[in-house]
């Protein structure tokens, strides 16, 4: 009876320490895990922030310092050179590590055009510029219904 009760404490044990093992692997895989993705959107950012400065410099500055916002068709464009340029700094094997970890290649590119669109968004030179032209656009109409009631009354 006593042999009973002693193995059936050592298998308790056993299964406890098992048990115990186990959860202390999970959380150092999640660790890892979180780790290993953190430095994956750091090496996204690196890259998307190189890429970005030199469309930035080669295409959009000149629409922002002229003072006017870019058409669609040259967004589309910086958008396209945008994600290529970012693919080639990469390289294959992170590239693949990057698709891998967005699930595919398509969902990697969308969360580029994703980041370029935001940082696009928050560029201050280009709001300057659109908020500059609306406000010629409301001088424009002021002074060109002024001159036409003035024309009209005469």
């Amino acid at each position: 009876m006593q042999l009973y009760l002693f193995g059936g404490a050592i298998i308790a044990i056993f299964l406890t320490l098992i048990f115990i093992v186990r959860i202390v692997r999970l959380i150092a895989k999640e660790y890892l895990h979180v780790n290993k993705n953190k430095s994956y959107i750091d090496i996204q950012n690196y890259f998307c922030e190189v890429a970005y400065d030199n469309i930035y410099k080669d295409q959009m500055l000149a629409f922002s310092s002229s003072g006017y916002k870019p058409g669609s068709d040259q967004l589309e464009t910086a958008k396209r050179n945008f994600v290529k340029l970012v693919i080639q700094l990469l390289g294959p094997t992170q590239y693949q590590y990057l698709s891998d970890f967005f699930g595919s290649s398509d969902n990697f590119h969308m969360n580029l055009l994703i980041w370029f669109t935001s940082k696009m968004d928050q560029d201050e030179i280009i709001k300057w510029a659109t908020d500059t032209n609306e406000m010629k656009q409301k001088n424009d109409d002021i002074i060109s219904k002024a001159f036409e009631t003035k024309v009209g009354a005469v």
